[in-house]
């Protein structure tokens, strides 16, 4: 997981496709969005689009 900080607007995004990890930054209120790709995608294993479905539609 990596935090990336655009110091003028003071926004912070975080850029992974750890589902757990997004769901616990946005929780906690710090981040203003999540960046990723499909290499980070690929690194998790997971299915994330059954992981995103589960955590952020349902």
């Amino acid at each position: 997981m990596y935090l990336l900080i655009r110091r003028k607007n003071n926004e912070i995004f975080l850029d992974t496709a750890n589902v757990d990890e997004i769901r616990e930054a946005n929780e906690m209120g710090i981040i203003c969005g999540v960046t990723t790709n499909p290499s980070i995608i690929s690194k998790e294993g997971r299915d994330f689009k059954e992981d995103y479905r589960v955590a952020f539609v349902e």
